[in-house]
Formats: structure tokens, sequence, C-alpha cells
């Protein structure tokens, strides 16, 4: 008896299980593509972005340096140590590359003594400046050139006798000047501090009668001299 009431049950069962299968195929074969689709289609269709280029966000950050001016102070370490100022200006060739032009003045504090002299001169120094922008207010830099140099050394003539009077060496060399530093501001007034080498090969060196036995002695002095600390304010516009 309990198997006759079971059989009917069962296929009842069954028909409903199968209309229910029907009906939520039907609904899948109607599925809209909501909002959360749309996004997951536009994803994968999607092209992954491309790497960025160092150089050329290097390049877009140099922009603004057209035109710059600058002045400095510093100390040159050599036989002769003296303290030095200066004034330039650069002009931009590319984003990173810059023509420069500096002039310098040394001096060495002191009286002029018979067996050391005081030294002045004047430097004109062309060159190339590099420039490498880490980070929006700070960047790298190095600038190369020539080094046109022309001065005066001054000795004391009578060592016994304080100011008897002077005796003067003219000199006149060309040489390189080589420093690399560092700049940091905004894109209009930027601090710098920079060290480098400076040498120096005299073509004409002329001396009073007085002095003139100094003159070798002279000539090796200046060959080398490391500009130990420079420092100033840089102006772009």
């Amino acid at each position: 008896m309990f198997g006759g009431a079971f059989m009917p049950r069962l296929v009842a069962l069954l028909v409903l299980l199968t209309l229910a299968g029907v009906a939520h195929g039907m609904d899948l074969g109607h599925f809209s593509h909501g909002p959360r689709a749309a996004d997951l289609f536009k994803a994968q269709s999607e092209q992954p972005a491309k790497s960025e280029d160092p150089v050329r966000d290097m390049m877009e950050k140099s922009k603004w340096r057209n035109f710059s001016g600058e002045v400095w102070g510093g100390i040159v370490a050599s036989k002769f140590p003296a303290f030095e100022g200066g004034l330039g200006f650069a002009f931009k060739v590319s984003g990173s590359i810059a023509v420069s032009i500096r002039v310098a003045y040394d001096q060495q504090l002191g009286d002029p003594r018979d067996y050391r002299p005081q030294l002045r001169g004047l430097y004109l120094e062309p060159g190339v400046r590099l420039h490498l922008d880490f980070h929006p207010n700070v960047a790298l830099y190095s600038n190369h050139g020539l080094s046109v140099h022309a001065g005066f050394a001054y000795f004391q003539l009578n060592k016994r006798i304080v100011k008897s009077g002077l005796g003067e060496v003219f000199q006149f060399g060309v040489g390189t000047a080589n420093v690399i530093g560092l700049e940091f501001g905004d894109d209009f007034i930027r601090g710098f501090a920079e060290t480098g080498l400076r040498t120096q090969f005299m073509i004409i060196q002329q001396a009073d009668r007085e002095v003139r036995g100094y003159q070798d002695d002279l000539r090796e002095g200046l060959r080398f001299q490391w500009l130990a600390l420079r420092g100033g304010i840089r102006l772009y516009f």
C-alpha cells in the first residue's frame, strides 16, 4: 500500500523540478547588462597603460628653464688659496642642456710679501650645463667648459720695509673648468652649491725686472685649482 502511494508523489515531484528548470533557463536567456556588467566588459576591453618614459618626464619637468642669471661666492684652494666672487647667465638649448657664460674674480687676501704674492685674477668661462631634475624642487647639474684667465701677482719689493713698493707680474692663460652641484628652490629662484676643478696653463707671463725670478713659481702655482665650495643664487626667467 505504501509503495502504491509513493509512485504518484515521485512523478509529481519530478514534473515540478522539470518545470522549475525550464523557467530558470528562460530567465537566463533574458539576462540584461547592468552597470556592473558594463564596467566589467569595459575594463576587459581597455588596453594596459604604457610604461612611463623617464627621459620624456625629465624633459617635461624642465620646460620652464629658458634663461637664468646667477651670482655666487666661494673659496678656491690651490698653492695660493683665494676667495672668489662671480656672476653668469645661461640659455636653454633643450630641456636639460644650456649654454652658460660665467665671469669670476679671485683675490688672495692679505698684504703682498716678497716671497708670497697677492693674486688677483679675472676668469671668463663659457661652457655647457647639464641638468637632471629628479625632484620638482631639486636638480643635479654639472658645468663644463673653457677657462680664460688674466690677472696680476703683486710682490713686496723690499722685505725690510713694509709697503716699500710692489713688483708686478701679468699672467694670461687658458684651461678648463668643470663643476658639479645641487640646486634647490622653485621655478623662479633657486639656491645652489657646487664644487669642481679648474686647470690653467700660462701662455703669457710678464714681470717687472725686480720680480722676474718669481715667474716660474707662479706658473706652477696656478696650474690646478680646486674650486672647494661655491654657493649662490640662480634666477630663472
